[in-house]
């Protein structure tokens, strides 16, 4: 807000110095908007990112699916030895420990996956961040735009300055790599 008050005091404020209107002197100054969070979700390298990341995690999920079905199991054994009576009170301890220790390891294989794919997640996220900003660059250089404000800090936006549904169309023709 600190940077954008001096633009707006000086659009404001200038022409009535020279004895202008803040329009008549700057009719020909072009200003775009694009909506960041639209952009965002609507991105057509998004359901890529979801492939890719599916793909990529694809046998860590496979072994946690493995290792929940083989815990599943263990108690069930477990709970049948109990009803029938036929296992040893030593057997059952063994099967208990045992069902503990793979429950332990199931726990940390999911947080390991889990903060392997939050990063790798990330990582792309950032890499589209770059994509959209270096897109909105470009259409604002192609529009001879002096300003491209987001939706952070804006109280109206006539839809006449929103680039956001070019910056989707310049998006679909782009790959994230």
């Amino acid at each position: 807000m600190r940077r954008l008050l001096p633009l707006l005091l000086s659009v404001v404020l200038l022409p009535a110095v020279w004895g202008q209107s803040a329009c008549e002197a700057y009719e020909d100054t072009k200003i775009g908007y694009v909506n960041y969070r639209q952009v965002r979700n609507r991105a057509p390298q998004i359901p890529l990112i979801k492939q890719k990341l599916a793909k990529e995690f694809s046998e860590q999920r496979k072994k946690i699916i493995a290792s929940r079905n083989a815990i599943a199991e263990l108690i069930n054994s477990h709970s049948n030895g109990i009803a029938r009576g036929d296992q040893s009170q030593e057997a059952l301890d063994k099967l208990q420990k045992t069902i503990d220790e793979k429950q332990i390891e199931l726990n940390q294989l999911q947080q390991r996956t889990q903060n392997e794919y939050n990063l790798r997640r990330s990582e792309e996220s950032k890499k589209l961040q770059t994509l959209i900003v270096d897109t909105v660059a470009k259409i604002a250089k192609e529009e001879k735009l002096v300003y491209v404000q987001n939706e952070t800090a804006v109280v109206y936006v006539n839809s006449c300055i929103d680039i956001s549904p070019k910056v989707l169309r310049y998006l679909s023709e782009q790959n994230i790599d």
